[in-house]
């Protein structure tokens, strides 16, 4: 049997020879080339019936020992009826096809969009619809969804990843923005399935989304939002508490502006611009572009609202926005500035002892307001459909579809007096009471803060 002494006393000569091993491993050997040494195997297929040499590795890279393994593996396959050679040809065309299917996959899944891929094209999708929850959904996503998944394929993201994440948004305490990061994410991951079915699109990226991993996963919070309503006396308290709130003055405005323009989406007040007040004429005009449901509408303005704008002081309106962005005042204030103002608001710090920094209003979201407006507004005798026009709810009454902006403005502006009447009766009852003083002093000490 060959030693690797043996092998290694082999000298090159003029011309390649073979050596055949004696011992028990028929037809192996080792073929002396000019540069190299080879170990092959000499056979006789019982495939083509001739004799034939193959290779088995070349010495040292290949061992002896390696090399007699191989062997005595070809010789069982010969055996067995089968050519090795042949076999081997096999293998390799099966690994050249396993080979090139790795390499589509990889192409395939290089080409496959990532989570934060995902929301850009969903939140860009928001805004060509004119959805204002694109806002929300943005910072939602920067804040809690991007740094634990946005660089994963969105495709390879499991629903226990998505539940992780939505269970620290919910034991945070934050149990609506829970809700909402679920309802975010099933909804960007059912654009993306409809995306990918989309025949048109030509982008190419594509998100190979299976099946919605959110779908699985039960809402976290069972409480219903929708049915929080201030009533008179929390409106005078929060009236007052704004006051010495350490809130900005440009948020405790938006807030006094919710209630006095009789509950107008937050969205609307906080993208309120200049050029859509007309003081003269006491009015708001919102363009179709600037509303939910896609019709202008027209806000009659009160004393009170009047007085709380012109109360921003007219340093601000460099800005086209009556509320801008404290960073850029070519943006809007934008909801989530707003919106933890009030968390602040109705959840205070505590101070080293534990104690609250300043009493807690009892908690509720920007939202409420609207709902509590329309309520109120009810109680004093204002009509369901004078209200809806006022709020500007989707109508779908035969009037509604031939509506002008300037129908019914007459009604909605008795309806904002008899609101605002009503308004200023609640939150001013305790100052009449004690230290009776008119309203336009009120206004002057609520700007001046």
């Amino acid at each position: 049997m060959f030693t690797d002494k043996q092998i290694k006393s082999l000298l090159p000569q003029a011309r390649p020879y073979r050596v055949f091993e004696s011992g028990v491993d028929k037809g192996f050997g080792i073929q002396v080339l000019t540069q190299s040494k080879v170990f092959f195997l000499q056979y006789r297929s019982p495939i083509i019936q001739k004799r034939r040499f193959m290779r088995l590795g070349k010495y040292p890279d290949t061992s002896l020992k390696i090399a007699r393994h191989h062997c005595r593996l070809a010789r069982q396959q010969i055996d067995n009826g089968l050519d090795p050679q042949i076999e081997r040809d096999k293998d390799c065309k099966k690994q050249e096809v396993e080979l090139e299917a790795a390499r589509e996959q990889e192409a395939i899944r290089q080409a496959t969009g990532t989570v934060t891929q995902l929301f850009d094209f969903y939140i860009e999708y928001l805004k060509d619809e004119g959805k204002r929850a694109h806002h929300d959904v943005a910072q939602l996503f920067a804040k809690d969804i991007k740094p634990a998944i946005g660089h994963l394929k969105a495709r390879e993201v499991k629903t226990n990843q998505i539940r992780d994440i939505i269970r620290k948004v919910y034991q945070r305490g934050a149990k609506i923005r829970a809700n909402h990061t679920r309802t975010f994410l099933m909804a960007a991951y059912s654009f993306g399935i409809r995306l990918d079915n989309d025949a048109i699109y030509a982008n190419n990226t594509r998100f190979r989304i299976d099946y919605n991993p959110v779908r699985d996963i039960p809402v976290p919070s069972k409480s219903k939002p929708g049915e929080r309503n201030l009533s008179a006396d929390e409106i005078r308290l929060l009236w007052s508490s704004l006051d010495t709130s350490n809130m900005m003055d440009t948020t405790k405005t938006v807030i006094r502006l919710l209630l006095a323009t009789g509950g107008q989406r937050v969205e609307e007040v906080l993208h309120m611009q200049w050029h859509e007040l007309d003081f003269d004429r006491k009015l708001w005009e919102l363009s179709s572009s600037r509303t939910k449901n896609g019709k202008p509408h027209v806000i009659p303005l009160s004393e009170l609202a009047v007085s709380l704008i012109k109360g921003l002081g007219n340093s601000i309106k460099d800005s086209d926005y009556v509320f801008p962005h404290k960073d850029d005042e070519s943006k809007p204030m934008p909801y989530h500035t707003i919106s933890k103002a009030v968390y602040r608001f109705c959840n205070p710090p505590k101070d080293k002892n534990g104690k609250l920094k300043y009493p807690a209003f009892p908690k509720f979201i920007l939202r409420d307001i609207r709902r509590t407006v329309k309520s109120r507004m009810g109680e004093i005798g204002i009509s369901k459909e004078i209200r809806d026009r006022l709020q500007n709810h989707a109508l779908h009454d035969v009037s509604s579809k031939h509506y002008d902006r300037y129908d019914y403005l007459q009604p909605k502006k008795d309806a904002i007096n008899t609101w605002n009447e009503w308004l200023e009766n609640t939150i001013f009852e305790n100052q009449q009471k004690s230290n009776i003083i008119d309203i336009s002093t009120h206004l002057k000490s609520i700007i001046s803060n």
